[in-house]
């Protein structure tokens, strides 16, 4: 966990909670559509001050002229990480059962497709907890445009906008975002740019890479286990995309031992046990990292936590009815950490809007 992300997250609740619930009127700017200032225009847009926009609910950015990226939200970022690492626990727990149902029935690429994305949106949870928070879709300013007939409102879009934008919590205890694509091979290379900074990983992290390269010419070819994790990385994607398009989901070699007769092999299923062995083993890492976050959060700022939480269920569980939030009864005794997961659903998102209608 990042040294900072504690107590930065607890001064963006109590920035939250003692700030401004609604925007005055007196701060907002009001541009026609030819772009004049009038004092009271008959229709026109109202373009809210960057500085002055403290809204939790979206995050949004301007360039500057330099071509870096600034946000209003800056001093509440630690809340978007808050938000990340729940979204990301319960969405990644969500894929876990269907996998584990499909490895018990022998199907070894659909399991892993399964296990790959449960690992997918863990790894943004993971990426928060270290203080990498990535925020997409990417958006500008807001307005409110006004006609004589209705009023709507949006963001302006952000020239040559990055398609995603990773926030990055500094030794300062500061934010600074960068921007970044939005694909698979982006987004585990921001892993990578974590483990070069600080040269070290999780034994899960460790246990998978020591499985994905031990094998044939990679064997002893890295001198340290943080070498062998980030080789790893590119390992864990092309098992993703064989599984997906090849339906290649069994262990190589034991494939090629057992095609050899050879006496001695691992089970043909090996590949897709030691998916569910990291997917399990990440969620048992973040689930214990956040709990420390929560109690720690509970005990310096209560009151701002607690009126937090209604913002934080809602646009955690976006879409709202997709996630299933009761997932303890479905998943595997190795989840040892159960118990903290069934705490931090019970303690953040047991609303009515969230349970399952007696129609399921």
């Amino acid at each position: 966990m990042h040294a900072n992300l504690k107590s930065n997250i607890i001064k963006s609740l109590v920035r939250i909670s003692d700030g401004p619930k609604s925007l005055d009127k007196s701060e907002v700017r009001i541009i026609d559509h030819t772009g004049h200032k009038e004092e009271v225009p008959p229709t026109g847009i109202f373009v809210i001050p960057w500085a002055t926009r403290i809204d939790p609910e979206i995050p949004w950015f301007v360039k500057l002229n330099d071509g870096g990226l600034r946000s209003p939200q800056e001093p509440i970022f630690g809340y978007y990480a808050l938000r990340n690492i729940f979204r990301g626990i319960l969405i990644g727990s969500s894929f876990i059962p269907g996998a584990d149902i499909l490895l018990n029935k022998y199907f070894l690429s659909p399991s892993i497709t399964n296990y790959y994305a449960s690992i997918f949106h863990l790894m943004f949870a993971y990426l928060s907890l270290e203080g990498r928070v990535i925020i997409t879709p990417v958006y500008g300013k807001p307005y409110v445009e006004i006609t004589e007939r209705s009023s709507s409102g949006g963001h302006e879009e952000i020239q040559n906008s990055p398609a995603a934008i990773c926030a990055i919590l500094t030794r300062n205890n500061n934010w600074i975002f960068e921007g970044r694509a939005r694909t698979h091979k982006a987004y585990w290379a921001e892993l990578d740019r974590l483990l070069l900074e600080t040269r070290k990983a999780p034994k899960c992290f460790i246990d998978f890479a020591d499985y994905l390269t031990c094998y044939g010419p990679l064997k002893d070819k890295y001198s340290s286990e943080f070498k062998m994790v980030r080789a790893s990385l590119e390992h864990i994607q092309n098992a993703r995309h064989e599984a997906i398009y090849q339906g290649y989901g069994y262990d190589p070699w034991s494939h090629d031992q057992l095609t050899n007769r050879d006496s001695d092999y691992a089970p043909i299923s090996l590949r897709a046990e030691k998916y569910r062995a990291f997917t399990y083993g990440l969620l048992n890492h973040i689930l214990e990292e956040t709990n420390v976050i929560v109690e720690h959060l509970k005990s310096k700022c209560h009151k701002a936590l607690n009126e937090a939480k209604l913002g934080i269920a809602v646009s955690t569980t976006t879409p709202p009815f997709e996630l299933r939030i009761d997932l303890t009864d479905l998943l595997d005794e190795s989840i040892y950490n159960k118990n903290i997961l069934s705490s931090i659903t019970n303690e953040f998102f047991e609303a009515p809007g969230n349970k399952r209608g007696n129609n399921e």
